[in-house]
């Protein structure tokens, strides 16, 4: 992280971080209200934010979608409720209740075309937070519908969160949580890294924030420095997994690396000399590696085990040389293991 950030950023920082005025309120085709925020740099990258139960509407989600832009996106806050948000007259759950799932999904997926029709990114990242984290796990284990278009899934402290829904997911996916948190608990957060464990993906990655509880990085932040490396991480695996993304795009045949321009000042400072400083070498050479271990090609099955005393009789006694031919392929788990072996006893 020290690798983002010169300084500890302030209050003040944040709040330039949030481009205060940069985005502007929109209808969508469905004549669903949102709030656009464009990125100042040329992206083909964009992010669809599902606000929690308070709406689209509050200074927090707007906030939060104008720091994501900042990272270098292009965003999209839409109202999922039509309006109707949580406004504590009534339990949280009896709210939730009230939700239809399939109108929320379709607002989402409505959300995604719209972006994508406004600003032409090629792959869209949804983020969602508290109940928008919810729906966003939700919709990255709807494979009859390619995830809803999206690419990739994050959410943060996901509320009402089931670990069957977990093992669902099927896109990757990255959730945070604070450590003191509430409302999702701790036991909660295990059994989601259990169901994660045997979902249709291998890409998902938890967070878990240390001394941070609900809404940190949105509706309750008390440590701004929190917040922003969240978001700060947050981009950098939205940059890793869609690059990773535009590589199996391309071509297999395809090796070379595309020629890139020296970094202008604005992609060092993105925010101006008073932001973030962001490391434009280091998220270069974090793409380049991301390409270069996707795999193209499919790997053979492991080969049979071999019989542990006829391979170590391999390396016994006289027969020990610098060079040694193996009578089958052996995996490299039980290869190291008869070497540790061998070495221990030449010790």
């Amino acid at each position: 992280f020290a690798d983002v950030f010169f300084n500890r950023p302030t209050m003040d920082m944040v709040k330039l971080l949030c481009h205060s005025g940069r985005g502007s309120a929109c209808s969508m085709s469905d004549g669903s209200d949102a709030y656009l925020v464009e990125s100042p740099h040329a992206t083909t990258f964009g992010v669809v934010v599902l606000h929690d139960a308070r709406g689209a509407g509050t200074s927090h989600a707007q906030d939060v979608a104008g720091l994501i832009a900042g990272f270098g996106f292009h965003v999209l806050l839409p109202d999922l409720v039509g309006g109707n948000a949580w406004d504590g007259s009534s339990s949280l759950g009896v709210w939730t209740n009230s939700q239809v799932r399939e109108n929320n999904v379709a607002k989402a997926i409505a959300a995604r075309e719209y972006l994508q029709a406004q600003t032409n990114v090629t792959h869209v990242a949804c983020v969602g937070f508290a109940w928008g984290g919810e729906l966003a796990i939700h919709l990255a284990g709807q494979t009859s519908s390619n995830f809803g278009g999206y690419s990739i899934f994050a959410a943060f402290y996901p509320t009402r969160l089931r670990a069957a829904m977990c093992a669902e997911v099927a896109a990757p996916l990255l959730c945070s949580f604070g450590e003191l948190d509430n409302v999702v608990g701790e036991t909660k957060v295990v059994e989601v890294q259990a169901a994660l464990q045997s979902a249709r993906t291998d890409r998902f990655s938890v967070k878990v924030f240390f001394d941070q509880g609900h809404g940190f990085v949105d509706s309750q932040v008390r440590d701004e420095y929190s917040a922003v490396k969240a978001l700060s991480l947050l981009s950098d695996w939205m940059y890793t997994e869609l690059e990773l993304i535009c590589a199996a795009d391309t071509p297999a045949w395809n090796c070379e690396e595309p020629q890139e321009l020296a970094p202008r000042e604005e992609e060092w400072w993105p925010q101006g000399q008073r932001g973030v400083f962001t490391n434009v070498g280091y998220k270069r050479w974090m793409r380049r590696r991301a390409r270069w271990r996707l795999h193209r090609r499919p790997r053979p099955d492991a080969p049979p085990a071999m019989d542990d005393q006829e391979l170590l009789s391999l390396f016994s006694g006289s027969k020990v040389t610098r060079s040694v031919e193996l009578p089958q392929r052996v995996s490299l788990e039980q290869m190291v293991s008869i070497l540790n072996e061998v070495w221990e006893e030449a010790l």
